[in-house]
């Protein structure tokens, strides 16, 4: 969000040359500027239209603001505010009432007493709500985010002191290279989630913005929990493989740094509201429980839920009417992506294993090196709903997160539509209804749009450019199966 300044059109500005009388209380004669020095004093334009404009009048020093201000009142120009002990003042006057002004040396310039107008709400805040719950002094003060990801730029002005704890769990095998910046497949502590450190680069490129513009989402200060706290989890490793991804170097998150992280973040002493995930692997079109993977994850999604923290997912970005791995196990909250005007965005995933869409397209958020920039995703939607359940849980601690979840959707503006041949409705995240325990908007009937089928025989790896293409890289099976023997890895969704 940038600050937009009000933009006034310049006409050309003729101004007559006027003499200036020595002063009152000043007992030494001044002489009288040329014409093209007072002309210079003022902002071209101001005045023109042949009415009077508010000016600000810039003043050589403080001392100067009540014998110029008494000077002007004797000459008919209106003065409107004198601020003591500053060096400026602001009338109002003609177009000649200005230029005569700008003779007295005691004057430094005259422009326009600009105007500016408020900082925009980011659409994406306004669509869900987020805006009236900030206006309410509902941040999610008192609650942290945990963000799984590829770590944060821990000095970027959105994330300020509130970035309380820091991990990184990252698996290294032959060609992959662990991001803790101590070298080592873990650290914990102030800097183990470093998103700046040199294995993030690559070609001058930050492979790692990812988990900072998710977090940026989610609690920065421009995001949707701007007083919780940040719990940053670096669960990524280089790869340094153009076959598996497609450029020189790619992150992959393995399963056992998953597990690690997900423990780290239960024994944590600091309230945590929710666990964000946005990454993914395989693709599934029913509940992933009883299989191999969800036999692993969701006996520590259930633990952390029972500890009152939520396991946001992000459902994956393959057009695919069912979910990625591991937002299909039922106890995860699975979110798809939906567009600036409530439709269900293009690339998302959706159907009966999506349990709330959120906004996911050109989201504004933070990047490393104190920059923002907009990424589209199911990665950019998943920490809306974490954020979400931080201000929830703020407001009503003593509540379940099980019932604060079913809260979100039972208040979500419902979308209609067709998936895998039957009717589903899935809601869209209205923090403002579930804050209030309104009832749901009116529903939204989608228009259908055909999934790209999921190729047989081939595994879904994400580069580190899809936060800003939502695009994939495929790998054959056998390579699948070489990379899966032993660890599971995701990507970014």
């Amino acid at each position: 969000m940038r600050l937009r300044h009000l933009i006034v059109c310049s006409i050309a500005l003729a101004l007559m040359p006027l003499a200036g009388p020595a002063f009152a209380d000043d007992p030494t004669p001044t002489p009288t500027p040329s014409p093209s020095a007072s002309q210079d004093k003022v902002e071209d334009g101001l005045g023109t239209d042949g009415g009077t404009e508010r000016a600000i009048v810039e003043l050589t020093d403080p001392a100067q603001n009540a014998p110029v201000a008494s000077q002007a009142a004797a000459e008919s120009v209106d003065v409107l505010l004198q601020p003591q002990n500053q060096s400026f003042m602001v009338v109002e006057g003609t177009a000649e009432e200005l230029a005569k002004l700008a003779e007295d040396p005691r004057v430094t310039s005259i422009h326009r007493d600009r105007t500016y107008t408020p900082v925009d709400v980011a659409p994406n805040l306004k669509l869900i709500g987020a805006d009236q719950a900030h206006a309410k002094g509902l941040t999610g003060a008192g609650q942290a985010v945990a963000v799984l990801d590829t770590g944060i730029d821990r000095d970027h002005p959105w994330f300020g002191d509130r970035i309380v704890a820091e991990a990184c769990f990252s698996a290294v095998e032959s060609g992959v290279e662990s991001l803790c910046p101590n070298g080592q497949t873990e650290m914990t502590g102030a800097g183990a989630a470093d998103a700046m450190t040199a294995k993030c680069l690559a070609d001058s490129v930050n492979l790692c913005d990812h988990g900072t513009h998710v977090a940026g989402i989610a609690a920065g200060t421009g995001g949707v929990a701007p007083g919780a706290k940040i719990v940053a989890v670096q669960v990524f490793s280089r790869v340094n493989d153009e076959d598996i991804c497609g450029e020189p170097a790619c992150l992959l998150a393995f399963e056992s740094s998953l597990r690690l992280a997900m423990d780290y973040v239960a024994g944590l002493s600091e309230p945590v509201a929710a666990v964000n995930l946005s990454l993914g692997g395989s693709l599934s079109e029913t509940e992933c429980d009883g299989g191999e993977e969800g036999a692993i994850f969701k006996p520590k999604i259930d633990a952390l839920l029972a500890k009152g923290v939520a396991t946001v997912v992000a459902a994956g970005n393959e057009f695919f009417e069912g979910a990625s791995y591991p937002a299909c196990i039922s106890s995860a909250v699975a979110v798809g992506a939906n567009d600036g005007v409530d439709a269900i965005a293009d690339f998302s995933n959706r159907g009966a294993l999506v349990d709330l869409f959120a906004p996911g397209v050109e989201i504004e958020s933070a990047v490393p090196d104190n920059q923002t920039t907009a990424y589209s995703g199911t990665s950019m939607a998943t920490p809306h709903v974490a954020g979400a359940l931080a201000l929830m849980k703020a407001v009503s601690p003593q509540t379940p997160m099980a019932d604060l979840i079913n809260t979100l959707k039972t208040t979500g503006r419902p979308y209609v539509y067709e998936a895998n041949g039957t009717q589903v409705t899935t809601p869209r995240l209205d923090l403002a209804a579930a804050l209030a325990g309104a009832a749901p908007q009116p529903p939204i009937t989608q228009t259908p749009i055909a999934p790209e089928p999921y190729p047989t025989g081939s595994c879904l790896l994400y580069t580190s450019r899809s936060p800003r293409d939502p695009k994939t890289a495929r790998m054959p099976s056998s390579a699948c199966k070489k990379k899966r023997g032993r660890e599971h890895e995701v990507g970014f969704e």
